[in-house]
């Protein structure tokens, strides 16, 4: 399956309507010098923007997604804009798949899809694994843009996932870790019983032995108070909630915060922490709760501030998540493409690029086929309580 990061903003009155297939085309001056190519780009966009249900009903089932594509592809838009203006000639081809599986057959049918230098979308889950036929026909690069792959195993090796796999959290944070220098870790994993909490800890399993200065457990989250068993005052003490439970993560916090019995534990925990009902900011001060997360907005950059203001003065309204990822993505991808002759490299290193709200290192899987983003950052309140962005590896 695929999980969505954060809660998707309801639609409001600035309505874009996306038909059949929308066809923009950005003409830019070619720049002196420039290294990009001077051949048209051409991109397909195929994502569930349910236009005329929401258009019908904004409170229909589909809104929610159907207004997560919506804000990333006015974000992406500007993003091209920003990149024609280097000397881009883009024709990009928008079309709805109106999250129907059925239709979205027939639009992989078509030709600008099928002579697309780079394919946008699908991005729920069943639209991924119709990509794997039509990847090995087309050899043709395919964008995850939005959402995070759970538990779907999708062997495509023309898929490029924009988020991090959530098992591949296991593998990118320690190699966080090692890379920073940290190689005598204790680290717990507290697991819950969500439909997704065994996830990592499973991963972490699979793939300790290749950290041998690393003691690593797993434990069940509901028999917390057993922390005093592990707990190892040589190490660097690392406890990891892989749970979105509000009642259990706060035991479980209240619990390793008693100076009684445990000093300088470190918690690792997940981002739906920041949607729980009360955070209690001075126990995660002390506990130095860092969440793991693709995604991070960087307020004080004037690339941000330019960013914000133009989609404010376009849209009427700030940019979320998806919004600013398409922004990011569309400078990512589109460099990528114009400096390797119209073919996208998910090897290639990024070009100096100067993003908003993102990290990217896009490069293989680690445990499956395809490509992803293996680029965390580690987010936390700073001693003024302000959110930071703590990540010691660079790209």
């Amino acid at each position: 399956m695929i999980s969505a990061l954060n809660r998707l903003q309801p639609l409001n009155g600035n309505k874009i309507i996306l038909f059949f297939c929308l066809l923009i085309q950005f003409n830019g001056l070619i720049a002196q010098n420039s290294t990009y190519t001077k051949d048209t780009l051409q991109l397909a966009v195929l994502m569930p923007f349910c236009s005329k249900e929401i258009l019908v009903d904004e409170l229909s089932p589909k809104s929610a997604l159907g207004n997560a594509c919506r804000s990333y592809f006015e974000g992406f838009k500007l993003g091209l804009d920003s990149m024609s203006k280097n000397g881009i000639h883009l024709t990009v081809h928008v079309f709805d798949t109106k999250n129907d599986t059925n239709y979205f057959k027939q639009l992989l049918k078509k030709s600008e899809v099928l002579n697309a230098n780079l394919i946008i979308g699908p991005v729920v889950a069943a639209g991924q694994q119709l990509m794997k036929t039509f990847s090995n026909e087309a050899h043709i690069y395919h964008v995850s843009p939005l959402l995070t792959l759970t538990k779907s195993k999708i062997e495509d090796p023309f898929l490029v996932c924009m988020n991090p796999d959530l098992e591949s959290y296991a593998d990118i944070f320690l190699k966080q870790l090692y890379l920073a220098g940290n190689t005598d870790i204790n680290l717990v994993v507290y697991s819950g019983k969500g439909k997704n909490d065994k996830i990592i800890s499973n991963r972490l399993n699979k793939i300790k032995s290749e950290y041998p200065g690393f003691s690593i457990q797993c434990l069940d989250i509901a028999k917390n108070s057993n922390y005093k068993n592990y707990y190892n005052l040589n190490k660097t003490n690392l406890v990891w909630i892989d749970s979105e439970n509000e009642f259990q993560v706060n035991s479980t916090l209240k619990l390793l915060a008693d100076t009684n019995q445990f000093i300088d534990v470190h918690v690792i925990g997940n981002k739906k922490w920041l949607e729980y009902n009360a955070i209690n900011y001075p126990l995660w001060k002390h506990l130095d709760v860092t969440l793991l997360s693709p995604y991070f907005l960087a307020l004080d950059t004037k690339i941000t501030t330019n960013c914000i203001e133009l989609y404010k003065e376009i849209y009427n309204k700030e940019p979320d998540e998806y919004a600013i990822s398409g922004y990011d993505q569309a400078l990512l991808l589109i460099d990528n493409l114009a400096n390797n002759n119209g073919v996208f490299n998910p090897t290639k290193k990024q070009n100096n690029t100067v993003l908003v709200g993102s990290e990217y290192l896009i490069g293989p899987k680690p445990n499956n086929k395809g490509y992803q983003n293996n680029y965390l950052n580690q987010c936390k309140f700073d001693d003024a309580f302000n959110w930071i962005n703590a990540s010691k590896t660079s790209k």
